[in-house]
């Protein structure tokens, strides 16, 4: 990016570092952005409060935490991952039944799985495939005590074709910490 001068030296110009996360954020809204895929958008009519209040508020702040519950195909999640958990540190949760509750979702759940891989950012992704009330039971016990189970028991192996995402093993934070 564009480097200006300051006390410390040359430092990246956050306005050209937030236009090109803008950019990318925009191509997840696009009708049919490529590599990326979607039936419907539900997000993004309704992305402008996340842009005006949400995204000031948390983007590119260290060790953030952003949980979706209900995934569909992955378009807000992959826009939370563009706009919101633009940290290296930052962790996106999703929990989503897909086929366990309908087995036609299974498509769903490969579409999800492409298009956070095609962010480049399915690292940082922790996926729960369970219910939303045991997913987020297992969460909330884990957070709150030392001696919990990790949600182990609410979480499910991804196939083998989705290897930048992982089932959450452990809390979220520890999740996906490795390599960062």
């Amino acid at each position: 990016g564009h480097h200006v001068t300051g006390p410390g030296g040359p430092e990246p110009d956050k306005k050209a570092q937030a236009s090109q996360a803008a950019a990318a954020a925009a191509a997840v809204l696009a009708p049919s952005p490529s590599p990326l895929t979607f039936s419907v958008d539900w997000f993004g009519p309704n992305s402008g409060p996340w842009e005006h209040h949400i995204v000031p508020l948390l983007a590119g702040r260290p060790s953030i935490h952003v949980l979706e519950v209900g995934c569909w195909e992955g378009r807000s999640a992959c826009w939370m991952l563009l706009r919101l958990a633009t940290h290296p540190t930052a962790r996106l949760v999703c929990a989503d039944p897909f086929e366990l509750a309908h087995p036609p979702f299974r498509d769903n759940r490969a579409r999800f799985e492409a298009n956070v891989a095609a962010t480049g950012q399915g690292h940082k992704v922790c996926f729960i495939q369970d219910t939303s009330v045991r997913a987020l039971n297992a969460l909330l016990a884990y957070a709150h005590s030392t001696t919990a189970p990790a949600p182990q028991a609410a979480t499910q192996q991804l196939p083998t074709g989705a290897s930048s995402l992982h089932a959450c093993t452990a809390h979220p934070s520890h999740a996906a910490g490795h390599g960062d």
